[in-house]
């Protein structure tokens, strides 16, 4: 019963180190997921303050998919797990691959659930961990991305933990064989045009075959680069306080540029990470110094990769997800007591923020929500100003400009409403 042990003991070890009030197990109904929510139900008990949950998400891509769905049912219920389903579909005309779009989807769900106190569990084990380094090693990843998975980090409103990440899969074959487990098996993870199949199925069992140790070998690896990325934020995390902007989360063009390059490129990396964005390849990093560092003040750059876009307004660096299509030419009625949540997603009204203003808000009609057209005119400081210019002297980036909620009242433009100011206009 070595392994059985082995498994259990790991078990024990996380959850006496990661105190939580409820764990959730992302649970896919193969073995790895199988194995995790069968040793978790069993040493729960250990600790009944805890409340264990699982999530199976359905991609609906295979054609059993709904099966398998109701035999991770079946099996909570056998273990007397609580058990939630979520059903996602994807897009086959994204330019993002079918894994992405999966991987993107199921992480959603997953931070849609995840409360203050909870825990989400992933079944990634050694032979996961290795593949993960092996495909960041081949596209050219830094030490960040060699440092590859994390054992326990933060995630949505709690955390996010892999127990198994020292355990290698064939140990969890021999768990689930003892415990005489069933799970579900994709066919779908034979097919070589995947990176990972492939490098599961035709490169990881010559590797091994060659060098037993290699599994070890590469999570040492990894845990090298993880040391190695910790100290190297720490060394920056002076520079990175020095080099942000007026704004925030922003950084200073005219304080990056008194960094040589290489310093530059591993302050953004260390920015861009802090925010949660993706970070780009080399190639773009460099694009990135040459025309957004050294372009004209005036000038307005953009960058983008997946899931992010680089922006420089004057002396500073924004960092964002993709803006979503915006209808400038769109009216909102807004009848100034319920709560206004605008298609640009730029800002989220109460009634109250506009409260104590030195405006009588009884006295509006017909109110309603624009959008900067062009040639707008309104008062301020005693005096009529077009509101292009208003929107320099604020500062406003020029991408936000024509996003920015206008209020009307009976045609009349009332109050530029930006994130953090609402500006009277009357």
């Amino acid at each position: 019963m070595a392994i059985t042990d082995q498994i259990t003991n790991s078990l024990k070890l996380f959850l006496k180190k990661h105190p939580v009030s409820r764990l959730w197990v992302a649970y896919s109904g193969g073995l790895d997921s199988t194995v995790l929510l069968h040793a978790l139900a069993k040493n729960i008990k250990l600790l009944p303050a805890i409340k264990l949950r699982a999530i199976h998400i359905n991609h609906s891509i295979n054609a059993q998919a709904d099966i398998w769905q109701a035999h991770c049912a079946d099996f909570c219920a056998s273990l007397g797990v609580d058990y939630y389903s979520k059903n996602v579909f994807l897009d086959p005309r994204s330019s993002k691959s079918i894994e992405m779009q999966a991987r993107e989807q199921r992480y959603q769900v997953f931070e849609n659930i995840i409360l203050p106190g909870d825990g989400l569990v992933l079944a990634h084990h050694l032979d996961d961990q290795v593949e993960t380094v092996l495909l960041r090693l081949v596209k050219g990843s830094g030490i960040k991305g060699l440092a590859a998975m994390k054992s326990a980090r933060t995630f949505a409103h709690g955390y996010l933990f892999r127990p198994f990440l020292n355990i290698p899969r064939d140990h969890l074959v021999e768990y689930a064989k003892q415990h005489q487990l069933k799970w579900v098996e994709d066919t779908s993870n034979q097919d070589l045009q995947y990176e990972r199949n492939f490098l599961r199925n035709e490169i990881l069992p010559k590797l091994k075959e060659r060098w037993p140790q290699v599994g070890n070998n590469i999570r040492r690896t990894a845990e090298n680069c993880a040391e190695s990325e910790q100290l190297l934020e720490m060394l920056l995390a002076d520079t990175l306080i020095r080099c942000q902007g007026q704004h925030l989360d922003t950084l200073s063009i005219t304080q990056l540029k008194q960094l040589d390059d290489k310093a530059q490129r591993q302050v953004i990396r260390c920015w861009l990470d802090k925010l949660g964005f993706r970070l780009p390849s080399r190639k773009k990093i460099q694009q990135l110094q040459h025309d957004m560092l050294y372009s004209a003040y005036d000038r307005n750059p953009v960058i983008a990769w997946e899931g992010v876009e680089l922006r420089r307004y004057q002396d500073e660096l924004y960092a964002m997800p993709p803006l979503e299509p915006h209808d400038f030419k769109s009216i909102i009625p807004w009848d100034l007591q319920t709560r206004l949540v605008l298609p640009s997603g730029v800002v989220n009204l109460l009634p109250e923020h506009i409260s104590g203003l030195e405006i009588n808000l009884r006295s509006l009609q017909n109110t309603t929500i624009r959008f900067r057209q062009g040639g707008e005119i309104g008062v301020w400081r005693g005096h009529k100003h077009s509101l292009k210019k208003l929107f320099q002297e604020w500062k406003v980036p020029p991408w936000l400009r024509n996003r920015v909620p206008l209020l009307y009242s009976n045609n009349e433009l009332i109050a530029a409403i930006l994130p953090n100011t609402i500006f009277l206009l009357k």
